[in-house]
């Protein structure tokens, strides 16, 4: 008895492997991913609990005929300053959502260092298709970050990942990620003044 496999079933093989390989097999990788969703869980909390630690900015954006609103809410921890017993806000969770042509989420969580842990990403891949990534800040096997990427058909709500095997990355390069952290992070420290530190 003769296999043949045709083409698209060793690409189906190929990307079962790939994504099981990508997954988190050490049990450090699942302790990193459990110890993010803990600090997610209680930032979360947090914002829920105090509305009075954050900063919300909506602004109007227009480009070629299209108009987004763009609303990002900064939520903070306050801590004091040793010596002049001065508050001190630290960004904790940034929510941005963007309504427009297209409408997206995004989570930007930061760790008590002030360094981003994790970031999630939802929004339409094209009409009918949802699409969700979840990246954990060194919570791959190797130490890196782990990205984790699901599709979702919004009319049956089933996974449809396996059909879009090809567009596993970022919504955007990582590094394009950390820079718009970073802008955020110094946004946030002008509006709280921390700025003039």
């Amino acid at each position: 008895m003769k296999i043949r496999l045709s083409s698209l079933s060793i690409l189906v093989m190929v990307f079962a492997f790939a994504t099981t390989s990508m997954a988190q097999n050490t049990q450090q990788s699942k302790d990193r991913v459990a110890e993010i969703r803990r600090i997610y869980n209680e930032a979360q909390a947090n914002a829920k609990r105090s509305a009075d630690n954050m900063v919300s900015v909506t602004q109007r954006e227009k480009s070629d005929g299209h108009t987004s609103i763009v609303t990002q809410d900064f939520f903070y921890t306050v801590g004091i300053v040793e010596g002049p017993e001065i508050p001190y806000y630290k960004l904790n969770l940034l929510r941005r959502t963007v309504k427009g042509t297209i409408d997206t989420y995004e989570e930007f969580l930061f760790d008590d260092e002030e360094s981003l842990v994790f970031y999630f990403y939802s929004g339409e891949e094209e009409k009918g298709v949802k699409v969700e990534t979840r990246w954990y800040a060194g919570a791959a096997d190797d130490g890196t970050a782990l990205t984790v990427k699901k599709f979702t058909d919004t009319k049956t709500n089933k996974d449809v990942t396996s059909r879009y095997a090809d567009r596993l990355g970022m919504p955007w390069d990582e590094g394009f990620m950390h820079r718009y952290a970073n802008d955020m992070q110094e946004a946030f420290n002008h509006i709280t003044l921390r700025g003039w530190d």
